[in-house]
């Protein structure tokens, strides 16, 4: 499932911030769960971002995992 557009998401923001709505009615306004409204808010009250959090799995350079690899390892 691709991320919610920041457009998207700041209309969500400013209708549960500047309108003084409530989560469920704002949740229910914009035909979203109340648990996507609350992610979206909490960011934007403590960083002011809302850009998604990129997704997939984590690129680990190969050197990296080498060295990992080499602690592990007793000589």
């Amino acid at each position: 499932m691709k991320a919610y557009s920041v457009d998207l998401r700041s209309k969500i923001v400013a209708a549960h911030l500047d309108q003084k709505l409530s989560i469920r009615k704002t949740a229910e306004i914009f035909a979203c769960g109340k648990s996507l409204v609350q992610k979206l808010v909490k960011p934007q009250k403590i960083e002011g971002n809302l850009q998604p959090k990129p997704r997939g799995i984590p690129r680990v350079n190969s050197s990296k995992l080498i060295w990992q690899k080499a602690k592990f390892v007793h000589y």
